[in-house]
């Protein structure tokens, strides 16, 4: 059994993502072909130091730049949930106007309602269209107020 390093810092909130990094990797279907660098999975000091390094503060989270590739310190980064929500695999990204981009950026670009640019692309719209096209409110259902 390796020695145990006493870093008296197992009540930091780092320590838990640590160990949920390692837990995820060993017991998830989903993160099967997913690791963690055996500099992290071994040291916590050594995930802590580079954390304290790479941006870690209070509210930001660990996100993997490149979803199909492991935990290691050239991977990883600490973002707002927003940003690594953006990340997601099952996030889709649309080439619009020669730029890969995900919903979220398309309609903010535009201005378009998010509900309105999935339903056109669901029916088989160009991301062009659904993104610009402007809304007939003749097939607007518009609720009136209640006395």
């Amino acid at each position: 059994m390796k020695n145990r390093v006493k870093h008296g810092l197992s009540k930091h909130k780092l320590y838990k993502t640590w160990g949920n990094i390692i837990q995820r990797c060993k017991s998830n279907k989903f993160y099967e072909n997913i690791n963690i660098c055996n500099e992290w999975r071994y040291s916590f000091v050594s995930f802590y130091n580079w954390s304290m390094s790479n941006g870690y503060k209070e509210g930001l989270t660990i996100d993997r730049i490149d979803n199909l590739k492991g935990y290691n310190p050239e991977n990883c980064r600490y973002v707002t949930m927003c940003i690594q929500n953006m990340n997601k695999r099952s996030n889709k990204s649309f080439n619009y106007k020669g730029e890969e981009l995900k919903i979220k950026e398309i309609v903010e670009l535009t201005g378009i309602n998010r509900n309105t640019f999935n339903k056109r692309i669901r029916l088989g719209w160009s991301v062009e269209d659904a993104a610009n096209k402007e809304v007939d409110e003749r097939f607007r259902f518009i609720k009136t107020p209640t006395k």
